[in-house]
């Protein structure tokens, strides 16, 4: 019964690697880490996460200089 059950697994893992092996290269688009990095910080500021990670940080400083530890 287990050796059965390890015997699917082991056919649908080979599917799958066989799946990933056979993708289609050509339709990958190029990657720029350093253009994706810009883009992620400029939105990061634009969105205005940039206030929030800066109130978030001042307000656990000083619960963490009230509290101590």
């Amino acid at each position: 019964m287990l050796t059965a059950s390890l015997q699917d697994l082991g056919h649908q893992v080979a599917k799958e690697v066989n799946v990933l092996a056979t993708t289609d290269y050509g339709r990958l688009s190029r990657i720029d880490i350093l253009a994706d990095f810009q883009n992620a910080f400029q939105n990061f500021i634009k969105s205005g996460q940039v206030w929030a990670l800066g109130i978030g940080l001042v307000v656990g400083w000083v619960l963490h200089s009230f509290i101590g530890s």
